[in-house]
């Protein structure tokens, strides 16, 4: 069998280390792709390993924007599977052709309004809008859906009142975070860490603001975040820190930091904070999960599938909310512990081969079907 995957899309992020790692395996073998033809701008393919089975292609629209993209999958793409059995787009998307079409479900922003209209008015705002409009097309003519967890599926059943073939296959997360935490004792500061991009859902200057807060009534704690700024959130950040001149130091923002070097800052962290009101899958959660952090979540989306009882929960857009749940965690040390064993042991059964075999084997029943 011929499988075909659009990976068009896919240049960074949560969607490039799916990507990754699903190919670093020789699973497809297993399920009977001989033959597994991978389409991606030109900086993807080149982090994705060589294999006999696999053959990498890119496009110079594939090196461009939305509009050139768009229509290379509308003219080229298409013209091109009179030959291949399945496509699997694992950055959401549909193309109408004689092939089984299977795609993800992987950005929650657009299909959760109240989320979308937090950039209205802007051109972010009618992407979203544009968006939702065609993921959910999308849910109703694939072949096949695979969603993160359960919290999605419901979402997508919500807006489309039914869904033809799912399945539910979470990511799994790497072995170099997956480390259990041996003290869990503080020293003479409470080191917080946030990491994810700066957006108008993650909520991180109000992190910042329950902070500053607790460091201005004398308590010893220290914020460090990391992640790049998105949506004029850097100027909601350096707002609330202006309003604490003599306590502003004690958050640090690092911007984005590679890949490769996160462990040391999970490893360094005595907590992990997490203030998401909108989460398809939350991948540095599981990361600070594997590193045996104790977790103080956000009390939205889908947060409760992965962390389930091993968290303290907060409304990420209430102050005391977020003050209180990093204050249970501050006073005691027992908690700590028995939460970051808790999050490590649910952590552990998130394994990248493991999602490359439910994967493929998915593919290839739909394949069969």
């Amino acid at each position: 069998m011929k499988l075909v995957i659009d990976g068009s899309n896919i240049i960074s992020g949560g969607g490039l280390t799916h990507l990754i790692e699903l190919l670093r395996y020789n699973t497809p073998l297993k399920y009977g792709f001989t033959i597994v033809l991978v389409w991606a701008p030109d900086k993807t393919l080149r982090k994705i390993k060589r294999k006999d089975w696999l053959i990498k292609k890119s496009h110079p629209y594939l090196n461009k924007g939305y509009f050139a993209r768009y229509v290379w999958k509308k003219f080229i793409l298409k013209n091109s599977l009179n030959d291949t059995d399945v496509i699997f787009i694992p950055g959401t998307g549909y193309i109408s052709c004689s092939c089984k079409v299977i795609t993800m479900c992987r950005n929650l922003l657009p299909l959760e309004i109240q989320e979308t209209n937090r950039y209205f008015p802007s051109l972010i705002w009618v992407r979203l809008l544009l968006l939702r409009f065609l993921h959910l097309k999308t849910f109703k003519k694939a072949n096949g859906i695979i969603f993160l967890n359960e919290y999605c599926y419901n979402k997508v059943y919500e807006l489309t009142g039914s869904i033809t073939d799912h399945t539910i296959i979470p990511h799994g997360v790497n072995s170099r975070f997956k480390k259990e935490k041996r003290s869990f004792k503080i020293d003479k500061k409470f080191n917080l860490l946030y990491v994810s991009t700066l957006d108008l859902y993650k909520h991180q200057w109000k992190i910042a603001e329950a902070v500053l807060n607790l460091k201005k009534q004398g308590f010893p704690i220290e914020l460090t975040l990391i992640g790049d700024a998105f949506a004029n959130t850097e100027e909601k950040l350096n707002n609330i820190l202006a309003e604490y001149p003599k306590e502003q130091h004690y958050v640090k923002w690092l911007g984005k930091v590679p890949y490769n070097q996160l462990q040391k800052y999970y490893e360094k962290a005595d907590a992990f904070i997490y203030g998401s009101t909108c989460e398809t899958f939350g991948m540095t959660l599981l990361e600070a999960m594997a590193a045996s952090l104790p977790v103080a979540c956000s009390n939205k989306s889908s947060m409760k599938n992965m962390l389930e009882e091993a968290g303290i929960y907060f409304d990420p857009e209430n102050v005391p909310s977020i003050e209180n749940a990093i204050l249970k965690l501050f006073h005691s040390r027992k908690l700590r512990e028995e939460l970051g064993k808790k999050s490590h042991n649910l952590a552990m059964k998130y394994d990248w081969k493991i999602t490359a075999d439910k994967t493929f084997k998915y593919l290839s029943e739909i394949a069969f079907y």
